[in-house]
Order: C-alpha cells, then sequence, then structure tokens
C-alpha cells in the first residue's frame, strides 16, 4: 500500500505579504518571496511549502541561487536560523510590524 506525501502549503497571499518585507540579509525593499530548501519539505527540482519563504532583495536571492543554498545559508550561520525565520514569518503572516521586528532581530544577531 503506497502512503501519499503530505501536500505542501501553496499560499499566493503569504508569498505576496512577504514580497512587502525588508530583505533579510540587506534590510532593502522590494523583497522576492525567496524557498528554502535545506532542512524543509523541498529537494532538488522540488519546491519546499510556501511556509519556508522569507524575503530576499533581487540581489541576495539571484546570490542564493548563483552559489547554492548550503553555502549562501551556512555563510550566515547555518540553514537553522533561516528555517526557523521562515516558519515564524509564517506563523505570524500579515503581522507586518511582528514580522519586520523578527526580520530586525534576525539581521542584528546575524551581521550585528
Amino acid at each position: 500500500m503506497l502512503i501519499p506525501k503530505p501536500s505542501k502549503i501553496r499560499d499566493k497571499k503569504h508569498l505576496a505579504f512577504l514580497r512587502t518585507l525588508p530583505c533579510v540579509r540587506y534590510g532593502s525593499s522590494p523583497s522576492q518571496a525567496a524557498h528554502i530548501r535545506i532542512g524543509t519539505d523541498g529537494a532538488t527540482g522540488m519546491k519546499p511549502s510556501d511556509s519556508y519563504c522569507v524575503p530576499l532583495s533581487h540581489i541576495a536571492h539571484s546570490d542564493q541561487h548563483k552559489w547554492g543554498e548550503l553555502t549562501f545559508w551556512s555563510g550566515q550561520m547555518g540553514v537553522e536560523w533561516a528555517v526557523e525565520l521562515a516558519q515564524q514569518l509564517y506563523k505570524n503572516s500579515g503581522d507586518r510590524a511582528e514580522c519586520v521586528r523578527l526580520i530586525s532581530r534576525a539581521r542584528k544577531m546575524i551581521w550585528g
């Protein structure tokens, strides 16, 4: 008997909300909703759930793809913090003040 895979979360409203937030890396806007595959329900060639997204500027998002996620996120303290931030942003989706606070706190912790 085949066990069905759990369906991935697709949330266009959340992705649109993320695009209004400042970039996790540079603090600039506008942002793009960047999916994180490592440590999530995604894989090579498979987009993860939209709950595993963070806002990145065009430059940072391009770097994420160019360098590969492991290199991009490991240079920023490992992917675990980014996955945790993505989950917190999803949990608080729509609450701009709280999400900006979460991003600001993460940026200060990582880049000073």
